[in-house]
């Protein structure tokens, strides 16, 4: 995998169609939020880079499959940071269909990459989790899916899964983080764009303005008369909200949570 495929190739090819972002009724839940912001926040990724740079070759293959640094395979300046982020590992940019391991929640999905299903590892309080399991929010962000083989020791597969549930539950949203996205949530998937228009070196608004206009309001046209209005408003919403997606993006995400 080459470096872009690594860290970049994640994000939409294009960042003006709004269809190829998280729609913002589909109730990702605060995690999926909150990382959608982190992975575009330029120190993260340049934290995380090196991290990736200084773990063995063996550590690497393990962060391209299951999407993890583990902190233990880092020196103590990056664990520092990891703090600061509020991770407990380090998560690559592409990570992307998972519960992301934040401190909050002290816990770390696994996640389907390639088509591949991974192992979920996690220890809280001294109880180290390794089962397969799948988180599944179709519709609501109460449930987990578990996986129990047969031919394996079922005890013990039980044990591990009873300790996972108890911690599960933290996973689920406060009340007022909930109502908090639903509020402002809508504006997520706009915020979403407009980093990542600045990413690829667009950063004038009013041009970011005019590539988005027909997806933020359908009825403006050039032809009438209040044309200009409509955009000079545009602009201005555009600006408020680059200057909250960057703040989501830099530490603002953590209050998602």
């Amino acid at each position: 995998m080459t470096e872009p495929d690594i860290w970049n190739s994640w994000r939409p090819a294009d960042w003006t169609r709004s269809d190829d972002y998280p729609n913002a009724e589909a109730n990702l839940g605060p995690e999926r939020w909150a990382w959608e912001f982190l992975r575009r926040n330029a120190d993260y990724q340049n934290d995380c880079k090196k991290a990736f740079l200084t773990v063995s070759d063996k550590q690497k293959e393990v962060a391209l499959r299951i999407g993890i640094i583990f902190d233990t395979d880092v020196d103590e300046d990056l664990r520092s940071k990891l703090q600061n982020y509020g991770l407990e590992w380090f998560i690559m940019p592409f990570h992307n269909e998972t519960s992301i391991a934040f401190t909050k929640r002290n816990i770390v999905s696994v996640q389907r990459f390639r088509g591949e299903e991974q192992r979920a590892i996690g220890s809280t309080d001294g109880v180290t989790v390794n089962c397969n399991f799948i988180p599944l929010y179709p519709k609501s962000d109460n449930e987990l899916v578990f996986k129990v083989y047969l031919d394996r020791d079922i005890d013990q597969q039980l044990h591990e899964l009873r300790h996972t549930i108890h911690r599960a539950k933290d996973l689920l949203p406060a009340t007022v983080t909930q109502r908090s996205i639903r509020v402002e949530g809508k504006k997520f998937p706009t915020y979403l764009q407009l980093l990542d228009a600045f990413w690829s070196g667009e950063t004038k608004i009013p041009q970011i303005a005019r590539k988005l206009a027909q997806t933020l309001d359908p009825t403006m046209s050039d032809r009438d008369d209040d044309y200009f209005d409509k955009m000079d408003r545009l602009v201005k919403r555009l600006e408020k909200g680059a200057s909250r997606a960057r703040t989501l993006s830099e530490s603002g995400y953590l209050l998602l949570l």
